[in-house]
């Protein structure tokens, strides 16, 4: 944060850096930053943009990436995790979304306000940083979503109960036997049991 500048926008605290957001910084104590390009838009882009960042902040997103990502850490081999954590990203900007279009924003300036954010950015912010504009290749789709319905919630927790029964279950279940131990059991056993007569 070294050369940021602190400021207000529309009432809203903010720092100011030379290309870096519009993001979210900060796990513990989180802040907005904004780029100085920012400024240049219209209040409209601008209210609309600090709405988001600011919902990301009183979610406490930030936390809920960094937890997300220290599953990762923990299982950096493991491709779905990373899958998951990408899936993780994705879910929390379109809820972010939805919930600034929950408060009267209204969709298509929202979408423009979003085009408007990515023409300007030349780098997308850090994976750990909540943003604004995300990559080209998932800005599309944040956009269509802004006009579909937002899922309901109690299908919502229905999937998150199915996927904690899994995870459960495949906590549970018990480990096979080594090929060894098997065999070695299966020989005291045929040992141990008497000899089957045959009748001619």
């Amino acid at each position: 944060r070294t050369g940021w500048t602190e400021t207000r926008i529309d009432g809203v605290p903010v720092m100011v850096s030379d290309g870096t957001g519009p993001a979210v910084v900060g796990w513990f104590r989180p802040g907005i930053v904004v780029p100085r390009w920012f400024t240049g838009l219209g209040e409209d882009e601008q209210r609309l943009v600090l709405a988001h960042e600011a919902e990301h902040v009183a979610a406490k997103d930030p936390a809920l990436l960094a937890a997300g990502f220290l599953g990762c850490i923990a299982l950096p081999w493991h491709p779905a995790v990373w899958v998951q954590w990408r899936a993780l990203r994705r879910a929390i900007e379109s809820d972010c979304d939805h919930r600034v279009l929950g408060t009267g924003a209204e969709p298509r300036r929202y979408g423009r306000a979003l085009l408007a954010v990515a023409e300007h950015q030349a780098h997308p912010a850090p994976a750990l940083w909540p943003a604004f504009a995300e990559r080209t290749s998932e800005l599309e789709a944040r956009i269509r979503a802004l006009a579909a319905p937002r899922p309901a919630g109690w299908r919502t927790a229905g999937w998150a109960v199915v996927a904690m029964a899994a995870g459960l279950l495949a906590c549970t279940e018990a480990s096979p036997l080594p090929l060894e131990l098997v065999s070695t059991e299966a020989a005291a056993q045929a040992a141990s049991s008497p000899p089957i007569s045959t009748i001619a």
